[in-house]
Order: structure tokens, then sequence, then C-alpha cells
């Protein structure tokens, strides 16, 4: 089955999250399993569907918490839904532990996506999910992660990666 759900990340702060983007593939990996799959949604139809992770200082062109916004920017030609979501830096630097602050962030705005999105999505199946995921592969994962190992939307190495 070929692979229609993304996460993909930016941010244009100096200090944005030095995480490798093998936890970026993990959590899509994870989302494909536990809930595009088991509730047959989104793998096989026409749009690929891409999470945009915009890290985000918290004010006035920042979100105050994670926020997905409901409706999509697509690009027919390429068969892709954007769906833009804010997350603040503050939150993510909150503990020293970035990277859970980080998964815990995107569980957040999963479980937005999701039930905004899919009526038969509920949002009490994260809580269950949570319990599932594989801290130790993730935090086996080198952070801060070499900027080649990040791929940040921008970057100019993995402008066109998938």
């Amino acid at each position: 089955m070929t692979k229609q759900f993304y996460i993909k990340k930016t941010c244009s702060e100096k200090n944005r999250p030095a995480y490798s983007y093998l936890v970026d593939e993990y959590l899509e990996n994870f989302i494909n399993e536990n809930i595009l799959g088991p509730y047959k949604i989104i793998n096989g139809g026409k749009w690929n569907i891409w999470l945009s992770m915009m890290f985000l200082k918290k004010g006035n062109f920042g979100p105050d918490g994670v926020y997905v916004f409901n409706k999509a920017t697509t690009v027919s030609a390429e068969k892709v839904k954007f769906y833009p979501v804010q997350i603040p830096l503050e939150e993510v630097f909150r503990t020293k532990n970035v990277v859970k602050n980080l998964v815990e962030l995107y569980f957040e705005a999963f479980r937005q996506f999701f039930t905004l999105n899919y009526k038969r999505i509920r949002p009490e199946i994260f809580v269950d999910l949570k319990k599932k995921i594989d801290w130790t592969y993730l935090n086996s994962l080198p952070y801060p992660a070499a900027i080649n190992e990040q791929r940040y939307i921008g970057d100019q190495q993995f402008a066109f990666y998938n």
C-alpha cells in the first residue's frame, strides 16, 4: 500500500527543534498502522495528506497551544492537501526531553486533525494510542540531530524529499 499521510515540518527560528526526521517517519507509520488502516481512511484515496508542522514563538503570530487549521490548502497537480498546524516553540522546549514534548504535541495535533475531519475518530482513542508508543526507540534517536538528519522543509539538500 502506498503511503499517503506525511508530517512535514518548518521553522524559521534559530532555535528550531533539532530532532531527527526518523521521529516523523515513526509517527507517520504509527498513524498508518493504528488509525488509517483500522478506520480505512486516507489510504487508497486520491489525495496525499500533509500535516505541516509549523514551529512558532507564542505571540501575535504564534499559538498559545497546538492549533490545527480545519481548512486544507490543496495543490491539485500534486494531489496534496496541506493542513497547517501551529506548535508553540515554548511548549517544545518546556522540559529537557524535547522528543517527548514533540511527540505529545504531535499527538494533540493528530487528535485535533482526525476528530475534526473524520467523525468516526473519537478523541478518547488517542489516550490508548499513547500507551503504544515505542519510547525506547524514540529516545534512542540522537538529539540534537545533525542538520542533515532533521529534514525541515526549506533545508536545501532535502527540498524535494518524500
